[in-house]
């Protein structure tokens, strides 16, 4: 999961306390040994002995995920290949049971035994606080739909993320919608054209299914979580999602100078994640999703485009290429059957809408340029960030990083030429990414994002890329009050968002 897919957990899924809590998920131990368990989130820890199970509090995650360690008394891990890059355990709330097995794999489990499970044990809860008072300026008046500039548009955007997080990162996040409304529109009055911000990527929501894959994945099964919980979904309540989506693309709509919003939908297709069945759908199944999207998004006339989040991104798994095949031909308004209903191509959007995904640059190829192209909406934001062969929580020095940037540069405009001309935006860290950083849990890591930021435009510049007629703009990442990983933890990167010596040199080199 990238950085940016757990902010959008953390945004729009609400944190449960610290203490307490129903069962939300029971590990079966049939490994043979004692396993050890533990969780990032609540600082909560458990034993469970061999045969035995254990009842995960749902204070160990949100309301989509729990997030804990398990190891065996040799004290090494289990269930390896369910681990995430950072060595911790996702797993859906909607599982039964995770089975542990004697070699240490482990499975999902369907139905359990009746076995007595032990109680958990956990720290002191915090004392709960009120969440903030949403801004009355917010609400979901329907703004004027935005202007247009070129179709995909040019432009530099950034990514928001209004979690307000008062009890701190591992707290409920209560969401403002526009909490950095302000903040971009004060930038944009003090920087010149040409190095305003001027699309906001304002967090959607997610798309999500609850399907055994296969035939049992029938569309009632296939979400898309954009508008209010009441308007799509009773059985998901407002405390369960949060602020919709909706609601955030209305507050930014707001920003004024010509800013457009563009949400971002993310999602997972490996274990885990709610897309963990999207690679069984049939090509009727996969281009009936991109439907059920297109329907949601088009819908708001105040969206002339979106930004999918779909991780890992493979334009060659068929499912992927089936689904964003008819992503393209739907925001085009090119679906002769179903344009009456989606309205994606009218007098505000006469070209339609457009799309666009996070990735990096090996990941365009011609397969991907075929779509992408096709109808001429379609584009990718190439991440200059994250990059590098050290792992994560490892800042990389920023000589060696410019080096890195450069590299991805130039495979993105070598790999867009010969993908067919496929547009693309590039992404820089103006605030923190998990190797390039200032600080990490507090500690520095004696370089300043500033320093990342110059290096990063310094290798843009020198690349001359900024007149290849495929350059889209520049992404900046991103605004949040914290940015932690495993998310509802402590393990804080720094800064959260662009400081004003960084917002100084994009105010002149953006």
């Amino acid at each position: 999961m990238s950085l940016r897919t757990c902010l959008g957990v953390l945004a729009f899924g609400i944190v449960l306390g610290g203490g307490g809590g129903a069962s939300a998920l029971t590990v079966v131990n049939n490994s043979g040994g004692t396993l050890s368990l533990s969780s990032p989130v609540s600082g909560g820890t458990g034993q469970v002995q061999p045969g035995a199970q254990f009842g995960v509090p749902s204070t160990w995650g949100d309301a989509r995920h729990l997030y804990l360690a398990v190891s065996n008394s040799a004290g090494a891990e289990v269930c390896s290949t369910l681990l995430d890059r950072y060595g911790t355990l996702k797993l859906p709330v909607h599982w039964v049971g995770l089975g542990v097995r004697a070699d240490g794999t482990c499975e999902e489990l369907t139905e359990l035994s009746q076995v007595p499970t032990p109680p958990p044990v956990e720290p002191d809860p915090p004392a709960p606080t009120e969440p903030d008072t949403p801004d009355p300026g917010n609400g979901p008046d329907e703004p004027s739909p935005p202007s247009a500039r070129g179709f995909p548009p040019r432009g530099n955007g950034t990514w928001v993320y209004d979690a307000t997080f008062p009890d701190g990162p591992d707290g409920e996040p209560y969401v403002s919608p526009g909490l950095w409304r302000e903040v971009i529109s004060e930038y944009n009055g003090q920087a010149e054209a040409g190095h305003r911000i001027d699309q906001v990527f304002s967090y959607g929501g997610d798309l999500e299914m609850e399907c055994l894959g296969g035939s049992d994945c029938t569309p009632n099964k296939m979400h898309v979580y954009y508008y209010p919980p009441s308007s799509q979904n009773a059985r998901r309540s407002f405390q369960e999602t949060g602020a919709s989506g909706f609601v955030s693309t209305q507050a930014y709509a707001k920003t004024g100078g010509d800013v457009v919003v563009i949400p971002t939908f993310d999602g997972r297709f490996d274990a885990g994640g709610y897309l963990q069945e999207f690679e069984t759908l049939s090509e009727s199944q996969a281009r009936t999703y991109a439907d059920i999207f297109a329907r949601a998004v088009c819908a708001d006339p105040a969206v002339p485009g979106v930004q999918l989040d779909l991780e890992p991104f493979d334009i060659n798994d068929p499912a992927q290429f089936w689904f964003y095949d008819q992503v393209a031909l739907n925001l085009a308004g090119a679906n002769d059957e179903l344009e009456p209903i989606f309205d994606c191509r009218n007098e505000d959007y006469p070209q339609g809408r457009f799309f666009s995904v996070f990735t990096f640059a090996n990941q365009i190829t011609p397969a991907l340029g075929e779509v992408f192209t096709r109808h001429g909406n379609g584009y990718v934001i190439i991440s200059l960030y994250d990059l590098g062969p050290g792992s994560a929580a490892v800042a990389s020095r920023p000589t060696d990083y410019r080096g890195y940037v450069a590299n991805e540069i130039a495979r993105t405009v070598s790999n867009s030429a010969a993908a067919g001309d496929v547009p693309f935006q590039l992404a820089i860290p103006a605030a923190a990414s998990t190797k390039e950083f200032e600080r990490y849990r507090g500690v520095s890591s004696g370089y300043s994002q500033r320093e990342y930021v110059e290096e990063a435009l310094d290798a843009l510049d020198a690349s001359g890329v900024r007149s290849n007629p495929q350059f889209l703009g520049t992404a900046v990442w991103g605004w949040s009050r914290f940015m932690a990983w495993p998310p509802h933890t402590n393990n804080v990167f720094e800064p959260g968002f662009p400081e004003s010596e960084v917002l100084d040199v994009l105010r002149d080199r953006l």
